[in-house]
């Protein structure tokens, strides 16, 4: 406690004392450190509300991000199982039969069948005529794909156009032979044309062909949602007539020396990239088998 000088006695044992030492600036020295650990204290417990609370906004954090990410995850599996929506006709009546179209699609062959012509005539080609077996040449095939995931040229039982023209009756030049064009995911005729003029000019554009055929679909149960077609061709001597008509179905020995059989031909193409889809294909006959472009 420091030295004292007893400056009076008081009786029973009581004295007046004075301190030697000064210890004022020890007490307040003393009295600012407590001052100081009381704000300590105050700052250690505002840290630790502090951290729990960024810990509680962490965790809403993260669980508001997974929400996000569940939405979206679900966002795409919902674009991917979801029916592609029906393609809307330019014009609400079939012009026909002037009521509304029985099945809303049909309104789309018309357009097809002038943005084709369109191409051609801007690329210096005549016009072709629109021929009913060659229409159902076409649809037989895209009716066939539009149940499955597949996006062929060859038919679920591994038929060619050329099958599919005989089936309907088409006479086609052997010289000439049948061009098929498939445009996959496209949502109007001019956006297949251009597809079709990116990847098969040569056969959109070809200046032996006279006839076409066209047919489109909706698609919902197929990968691509909207399926489109044209078979071109020119006519031929039924078999049969004389002169030169078309050429015997036998005569596919130059798929075969390729390589190229039929349950590869037939093999569909599943889960091709989106940008893909709108790939379309042109499948032509000349004398040494079956060429197909893309």
């Amino acid at each position: 406690m420091g030295k004292v000088t007893i400056v009076e006695a008081r009786g029973e044992g009581l004295y007046s004392v004075r301190l030697k030492y000064d210890l004022r600036a020890l007490e307040r020295e003393l009295s600012e450190l407590k001052r100081q650990q009381s704000e300590y204290f105050t700052l250690l417990i505002k840290a630790f509300k502090t951290r729990d609370t960024l810990s509680r906004e962490k965790e809403e954090a993260r669980a508001g991000l997974d929400a996000v990410i569940q939405q979206w995850t679900d966002g795409l599996l919902d674009k991917l199982t979801e029916a592609a929506p029906p393609l809307i006709p330019t014009e609400p009546n079939d012009p026909e039969t002037g009521n509304p179209w029985a099945d809303p699609d049909r309104a789309q062959d018309g357009p097809l069948l002038q943005a084709i012509n369109s191409a051609r005539s801007n690329g210096g080609v005549g016009a072709l005529a629109r021929k009913s077996a060659l229409d159902t040449t076409i649809r037989r095939h895209l009716v066939a794909l539009k149940g499955t995931s597949r996006v062929s040229h060859y038919g679920i039982d591994g038929s060619t156009a050329e099958d599919r023209a005989r089936l309907s009756g088409y006479s086609f030049d052997g010289a000439v032979g049948i061009a098929q064009l498939l445009a996959y995911g496209a949502r109007a005729p001019d956006a297949a044309v251009a597809q079709w003029l990116r990847h098969s000019a040569a056969v959109l554009l070809g200046a032996g062909f006279t006839d076409v055929g066209v047919y489109v679909a909706s698609a919902p149960d197929n990968t691509y949602g909207y399926l489109w077609g044209a078979v071109l061709s020119a006519p031929g001597t039924p078999p049969g007539a004389g002169g030169r008509g078309e050429e015997r179905p036998g005569a596919r020995s130059g798929a075969a020396n390729r390589g190229e059989t039929r349950q590869d031909r037939a093999a569909p193409r599943r889960n091709l990239p989106a940008q893909k889809a709108g790939r379309g294909c042109g499948q032509i006959r000349d004398s040494g088998g079956e060429v197909e472009s893309g």
